[in-house]
């Protein structure tokens, strides 16, 4: 009953996806504001029957199991379809004693000197996967021309931290080490990811020198201090601070919180390449964003932002919705933008991590 109840939800918030924006807007009522933005009203009537749902948020799904197959559901059911991307393929590598999946999008291009994008699925580091970021990455690789490498790192509970940012790294350095026979260009390898994923981005871009540039999407940036979006928008708009905390709980429990690895605001910033940060306007993670972009930028590091006003978390999967559709698309631009400018690939990335 209760898989039933979920798709009955998920085809009824595709049908609010599809009104036009003026019913959206009539049906929506009165729109709701905050700190001078407006939510988007196709986000304020989905948000609105989520809040009427018996089951809640992931961390009421039943096991982790549950929640892992919901997000899926989700992310499957509101993203437009993507072309597929010739030559993609999926590979399982064995770095540092751990077998780590990848899918590579693009390797049998032809093209023997192209751009590269590492991407890092969200999903609060317990959820996600390969499937659930596909057209996210088909997007980015017809977007950008580059070869995208989507990595399917370690999740909690059953590998907690620092699992995720380990095989991030590992997987990164393999992608410059290898970039000849992959056909990339080892100066411009980028990485990117949403949420969690942007978070492992951050770490990324810290530890593996040589990066070109850096996509953060909104990510969690710092595990130490809750800024005021986390009271502002603590329930009802998408990522709930409930659900956070379950996440990092079976993530992270017992974690220094100001380890760099768990909050990258706390790290250095001395090999952090030229960075885009985007954030949604009613996110709990908001503020920690901009925070991290602000930090870059204190720090020397040439650094873009993009604020998402009459957005939320999780924008990317609900590309069905135009007003999300060129949100993803003004990130994808960003990261064109910035494989365009090769960096000088330093020494040291070959060398075993510290």
């Amino acid at each position: 009953m209760a898989e039933f109840s979920k798709k009955l939800s998920l085809t009824v918030a595709r049908g609010v996806l599809r009104l036009p924006p003026k019913l959206a807007r009539r049906v929506a009522g009165k729109p709701i504001r905050a700190d001078q933005q407006v939510l988007d009203p196709h986000l304020q009537i989905l948000f609105a029957l989520g809040q009427k749902a018996p089951d809640g948020g992931f961390e009421r799904a039943g096991s982790v199991e549950a929640a892992r197959r919901f997000y899926e559901d989700l992310s499957e059911g509101f993203e437009l379809p993507v072309r597929a991307v010739p030559g993609t393929e999926d590979r399982t590598l064995e770095l540092d004693g751990v077998r780590i999946p990848v899918r590579l999008y693009g390797t049998k291009s032809g093209n023997t000197n192209a751009p590269a994008v590492v991407y890092f699925h969200g999903g609060g580091f317990v959820l996600g996967g390969l499937a659930t970021h596909d057209r996210t990455c088909r997007r980015i690789a017809h977007g950008t021309g580059a070869i995208v490498i989507a990595v399917d790192y370690r999740l909690g509970p059953e590998h907690p931290f620092p699992a995720a940012p380990d095989d991030c790294e590992a997987v990164t350095r393999w992608v410059i080490e290898n970039a000849d026979s992959l056909g990339i260009d080892p100066a411009r390898v980028a990485v990117a990811g949403d949420s969690a994923g942007g978070n492992l981005s951050a770490v990324v871009s810290q530890r593996v020198p040589g990066l070109c540039f850096a996509l953060l999407i909104y990510p969690s940036t710092d595990s130490v201090e809750r800024r005021p979006s986390w009271r502002s928008f603590e329930r009802g708009f998408a990522l709930d601070t409930s659900s956070a905390d379950w996440c990092f709980d079976l993530y992270a429990s017992g974690a220094a919180l100001d380890d760099p690895q768990l909050s990258p605001l706390r790290g250095s910033f001395e090999h952090a390449p030229p960075t885009h940060v985007a954030v949604a306007g009613f996110d709990i993670l908001r503020d920690e964003g901009l925070a991290y972009a602000d930090a870059l930028e204190a720090a020397g590091v040439r650094v873009t932002r993009s604020v998402h006003t009459d957005q939320a978390h999780g924008f990317l999967h609900l590309t069905r919705l135009a007003s999300c559709r060129r949100a993803t698309d003004t990130l994808v631009a960003a990261l064109r933008r910035g494989l365009a400018a090769p960096r000088t690939v330093a020494a040291s990335v070959s060398q075993p991590r510290a």
